[in-house]
């Protein structure tokens, strides 16, 4: 099995998660360059990530090989309820924020864009997180679906495992106030997941400032 992606944490990272988390040994392609020039008139959508299976099957489009591997390793809730509520976040802070309000601030600014186009991005968190709080104080559990991990924790935990306390952060002033920032239950979500994804945390290739 191979991984292809760029030498990012952003929509590749819970793919690599769950194939670690399951002890499923992948290849993991990292492209960058004419590599990535290369491959990508080959692949379906000209685009990554895809995962490319024992038969030589290419999977493509992150979410659907999110769902993918989280139906065959068992990372979906168990609940119809659950699956919506996980669902629900990964659109509304995943999709609705950080790909659009939050990837524009990081990759896509013009110097003279960074201030105002980081506003927007610290009002969109502010208000994502402010959300996100309410949810997980709904009840005692110390993930998104309960007390294990499942695939929501991968997508949307790892807006703040892989960007928010990334250390390796490059617009460290920013993420560093939005941290200060954020609530406490959602402070404390995270370091449940710090310690429950401990060793594969220490192990992983340090990325910078990425989702």
């Amino acid at each position: 099995m191979k991984l292809y992606y760029f030498d990012l944490y952003a929509r590749g990272e819970p793919i690599r998660m769950m194939l670690t988390l399951a002890k499923v040994p992948f290849e993991d392609c990292r492209l960058t360059g004419q590599s990535w020039m290369d491959l990508k008139p080959t692949l379906e959508y000209g685009q990554m990530p895809v995962l490319e299976l024992d038969d030589g099957t290419q999977l493509s489009q992150s979410a659907a090989i999110y769902d993918y591997i989280a139906t065959i390793h068992g990372f979906h809730p168990e609940s119809p309820m659950d699956k919506y509520r996980g669902q629900n976040l990964y659109e509304a802070m995943v999709i609705d924020v950080m790909y659009k309000s939050v990837v524009k601030f990081v990759f896509l600014s013009k110097p003279e864009e960074k201030e105002a186009n980081g506003e927007i991005a610290a009002a969109d968190y502010t208000k994502a997180v402010g959300h996100f709080a309410k949810v997980l104080s709904q009840r005692e559990d110390k993930f998104i679906c309960g007390n294990k991990l499942t695939l929501h924790d991968f997508t949307v935990g790892g807006i703040f495992l892989n960007l928010v306390v990334n250390p390796n952060h490059k617009d460290t002033e920013f993420w560093d106030k939005q941290w200060a920032a954020t609530p406490d239950r959602v402070k404390k979500y995270v370091a449940d997941l710090q310690e429950e994804m401990k060793d594969y945390l220490e192990a992983r290739k340090e990325c910078k400032s990425t989702m």
